[in-house]
């Protein structure tokens, strides 16, 4: 729980502006983006620390109305599952998706090509074929190759 002390330290540290104004955390922030304050030897994120203040404890996430995670404003913070907080970053296009994901494998070339699609003809062309050849496939064996000299040459 915070005391008279700690709260006042807090807010110290941020600058108070008009009131529908993002409030920025003034110290450095963490690695994330977010500012951070240690209180009783415990390091807690700025804007969960202001959402307490302003609106009491909670298990919940502090969640951002306007996206700005150094923001220490009340009025834009309010207590939300995490299910809740990942929906509203989804809808406001803030959470990486294709090429920008880093656990992306394909580019956005390679999935309009249609090379790597999970029924395309190339991923059916693994070493299997040489024993169990299919008409269709080995039709299709230039053709997929041709696709691939082509990615490979101005890919």
């Amino acid at each position: 729980m915070l005391d008279s002390r700690d709260v006042s330290r807090f807010w110290s540290r941020v600058r108070i502006g008009a009131p529908d104004a993002c409030w920025p955390w003034l110290s450095a922030p963490n690695r994330d983006g977010y500012g951070f304050i240690c209180i009783c030897g415990v390091k807690r994120v700025a804007s969960r620390v202001a959402c307490e203040i302003a609106h009491g404890p909670s298990e919940l996430e502090a969640c951002h109305s306007c996206d700005n995670p150094l923001c220490c404003n009340p009025r834009h913070l309010f207590w939300g599952t995490h299910a809740e907080n990942m929906a509203d970053a989804a809808q406001k296009r803030r959470m990486a998706s294709g090429e920008r994901n880093g656990r992306a494998k394909l580019t956005a070339e390679q999935r309009r090509c249609g090379l790597f699609d999970a029924f395309s003809p190339v991923n059916y062309l693994g070493d299997w074929r040489i024993d169990y050849p299919s008409p269709v496939l080995v039709a299709l064996r230039p053709v997929v190759h041709d696709r691939i000299a082509v990615l490979r040459e101005f890919g």
